[in-house]
Formats: structure tokens, sequence, C-alpha cells
């Protein structure tokens, strides 16, 4: 099925089982699905995505973003937003070019890894699963914590912030700070 948005307008799509791809929208879009695989590219306005299991991909995103998949691997690249908040039960959350005000990160079970990000305030957190975290720019606070896995903190050299970083089991790397 093919669906042709005017810009501006509000879009939302349920689906069952199967897949969705969106790709140059400019509009309100929500995507949410039982069991499928979601992709979105190049959207421009807020784009929420609700999925029970599969895995979603999401490219050039201009605006508010809200990822949530209970079980799934979620990667997201050249986002840019006020609030980028990111969930998953189970599964691997990779972020690359993330530009906002606010950067969340929540995994059960799962690696958090957030590259060339440029954010004020940045919570990653993983029950079980390693955490990287690359801070290019920005300034505020940053809340880093796993239940059990290896956290790795890298920010600019002029960076000044309240860091709180906490494992209950791995190592902490600061990368030189």
């Amino acid at each position: 099925m093919r669906i042709l948005v005017p810009a501006g307008k509000r879009v939302a799509v349920y689906l069952a089982v199967g897949g969705i791809t969106a790709t140059n929208v400019s509009a309100d879009l929500r995507l949410d699905v039982n069991s499928a695989d979601v992709s979105a590219s190049g959207i421009k306005g807020p784009l929420i995505v609700d999925a029970g299991s599969g895995d979603v991909r999401v490219t050039d995103v201009t605006g508010d973003l809200k990822l949530d998949t209970g079980s799934g691997n979620v990667e997201a690249g050249r986002v840019q937003g006020d609030n980028m908040l990111i969930d998953t039960g189970s599964g691997d959350v990779t972020i690359d070019h993330a530009d906002g005000r606010v950067l969340k990160i929540s995994t059960g079970s799962g690696n958090a890894t957030a590259t060339a990000v440029k954010a004020d305030d940045v919570n990653l957190d993983t029950g079980s699963g390693d955490v990287t975290l690359v801070l290019v720019a920005g300034g505020g606070w940053i809340n880093v914590n796993t239940g059990s896995g290896d956290v790795s903190l890298s920010v600019p050299q002029e960076y000044g912030a309240d860091v709180v970083l906490d494992t209950g089991s791995g190592d902490i790397d600061l990368g030189g700070i």
C-alpha cells in the first residue's frame, strides 16, 4: 500500500504484522505496529514509532523523536529535535549524529551506543548491557546507568557539566577525562 500525505498534516498508521517504510514525509507522523520492522527516512516533523516487536531504523529526521519497541533493535542516524526519546525492552540501541536538547535512551536488556551527540541533557540507562556515549557538543547533565555492563564516556575537553556514572557490575572508561 502506498499513502501520499500532504505536508504539515497529522498521520497515524497502524499495522498488525508486516513492515512499514516511510520516506520523505513532512508531517506529524505516528507509526504503530504489533509485530513488524519499521523504517523511516527523510521525515520533517515529530515522529513516533511504537512497535510491540520488530526492529526500528530511522535516518534524516528533523523533529521530536519517540521510538519505542518491546523487543527489537533501534538504529537512528542524523536526527535533530528538541526531545529524542528511545526505549526498548530487549534490544540494542544505536544512535549516530543526534542533535537536540534532550537525548534519553533506555533499554531493559541490550547495549546503548550514542555517537556524535550534541545535547544538553543526556540520560542513558540499560538494565543489562554496555553503554557508550561520544558527546561532541552540549553542556548540562549526563546520567549513565547500567545494572550490568561497561560504560565508555567521551566528551569535549571544554565540557562543563554534572556527570553521574553508575554500573552495578562492569568497567567505567572516561576516555582521558
